[in-house]
């Protein structure tokens, strides 16, 4: 169970970012709250306490947001389907010198985060 806190950033079961910003009382139960948050700068939405929706059509929360992990480092690619690594542009850049005929791209991966795919 995730305990909602105002401030907090959290993720949908879709993925979709949610910024809680409010905490709300109901008007009946003294003692019991739901919180408002902007789910992916569009829209508003409300959660019980455990990250429950209280809207059709918005996704629970099942997580806090963790920032991704940023990538570094190069790839060089070529044409038979191998790729290599290295730690430094200038590595990288010394066989593609060598390779120039079979390289067809030398991929910098400090511009991409963890999960991208690569």
């Amino acid at each position: 169970m995730i305990k909602l806190e105002v401030g907090k950033k959290y993720k949908t079961k879709d993925n979709k970012d949610v910024i809680i910003f409010a905490q709300v009382p109901y008007v009946q139960h003294s003692n019991s709250y739901y919180f408002v948050g902007k789910v992916d700068d569009n829209y508003i939405a409300e959660f019980d306490k455990p990250g429950f929706s209280r809207q059709e059509g918005t996704e629970n929360i099942v997580s806090e947001y963790t920032e991704p992990k940023k990538l570094s480092g190069w790839i060089n690619v070529y044409r038979n389907g191998i790729s290599n690594s290295y730690d430094s542009f200038e590595r990288a850049s010394a066989d593609w010198k060598i390779f120039s005929n079979e390289c067809i791209a030398c991929i910098d991966l400090s511009v991409y985060n963890e999960g991208h795919g690569l």
